[in-house]
Formats: structure tokens, C-alpha cells, sequence
């Protein structure tokens, strides 16, 4: 799992303990040939987007790019690093994008998360029925500026893509936290995945 979705779950799950959390989400299963996800969130199609971006990350190739900027400033003692990190694939009919933004501040030692700006997209088009799925989060400085899920469904809904994604090949598990959060698992063949 990247350092940014590391950072985006601990935001999450600061407030759950370890026995909240089905076992799944805390140890993935790992097999050969397969892609495995985990995520979580407020709203089921959260929790999907979430683990699909794992899965995204678990198939770095030449269609993944990460781009780093690093600042010294030695008057300061102070190092500003940027990281932008942009993930593209597509299964079946569906392709999906992620680009995630961080900046970091290190001062006398001590590494802070100044910026930290996530975005999704899931566009899944065929005959007649359509959906495209943006997820935004934005935080600076601790404080969530912008936390944003637009969706649109034409001639589906959200259980018509989930079944869309299984007959593509996305095995699917879900489980519902205590405050009513949702817990999504994702596996597929990693050669299903282009």
C-alpha cells in the first residue's frame, strides 16, 4: 500500500479499534496472480473506489507514473517534497483513473503532511447504460478542505455496476463497521486487468 492511501486510511480509521475492522481489511489475502484492494468509507461506492485503488497500485507498470519535487531551503533547515502519483487502467469496460498530490514539510527532522489532494474517476460505458463516478478529498494543514462523490447512473445504479464489475471479473466483499461505515474487498486476475 502507497505512503498516501496509508495516510488517507489512518484519517479514516483514527476513530475505530482493531476488533471494529472485519479481518480482511486488516491482513488482505495475497495470491499469486491475483490483485488484491482493501478500502473503507462513509458510503459503500466509497469503499469500492477505495479498493479499487489498491488494486490499481498492486499493478505498477509503464501505464503508472510518479513524478517527485524536492525543495531544500538551507537557510531554513527545511525540505518541502512533492509527490504526484497518476494510476491508469481499464477492465473490460471500464476504465479508471487516480491521481494523488502530496506535499511534505521536513523542519529540524520532524516530517509533516502539509497537502494531501486525492482524486478518482470510474467511467463505465456499454450499450445503453452508462456511469461515471468522481471522488474528490482534499486536506491542508489536518483540516479537510473538500470531500466531494459526484455519481451518475444512466440506465443503471449502483447494483447494476456492481454486478457490471463481478461479470468483468471483480470479485467483491463487503462488511458494515459499527457506526455504519463500509468495508470493501477486491480481488481479481492480475491479467484481466489492462
Amino acid at each position: 500500500m502507497s505512503r498516501q492511501l496509508i495516510i488517507f486510511s489512518f484519517i479514516f480509521l483514527s476513530s475505530m479499534s482493531a476488533q471494529d475492522l472485519p479481518d480482511w481489511y486488516v491482513n488482505p489475502p495475497k495470491e499469486e496472480g491475483q490483485l488484491f484492494g482493501v478500502g473503507s468509507g462513509d458510503l459503500r461506492m466509497k469503499a469500492i473506489l477505495m479498493a479499487l485503488v489498491e488494486v490499481g497500485q498492486g499493478r505498477l507498470d509503464s501505464l503508472n507514473a510518479q513524478i517527485y519535487e524536492s525543495t531544500s531551503f538551507a537557510e531554513t533547515d527545511t525540505v518541502s517534497e512533492i509527490i504526484k502519483e497518476i494510476s491508469f487502467f481499464s477492465l473490460g469496460d471500464f476504465t479508471f483513473n487516480v491521481s494523488i498530490e502530496q506535499e511534505t514539510m521536513e523542519k529540524e527532522g520532524k516530517r509533516t503532511t502539509e497537502n494531501f489532494e486525492f482524486n478518482i474517476k470510474l467511467m463505465f460505458s456499454s450499450k445503453d447504460v452508462k456511469s461515471s463516478i468522481n471522488y474528490y478529498f482534499k486536506e491542508e494543514d489536518e483540516a479537510v478542505l473538500s470531500d466531494h462523490l459526484e455519481i451518475v447512473f444512466l440506465g443503471m445504479d449502483e447494483t447494476k455496476l456492481i454486478e457490471e464489475l463481478e461479470e468483468n471479473g471483480l470479485d467483491l466483499k463487503f462488511a458494515r463497521g459499527p457506526n455504519g461505515d463500509y468495508f470493501a474487498l477486491a480481488s481479481i486476475a492480475s491479467d484481466l486487468v489492462k
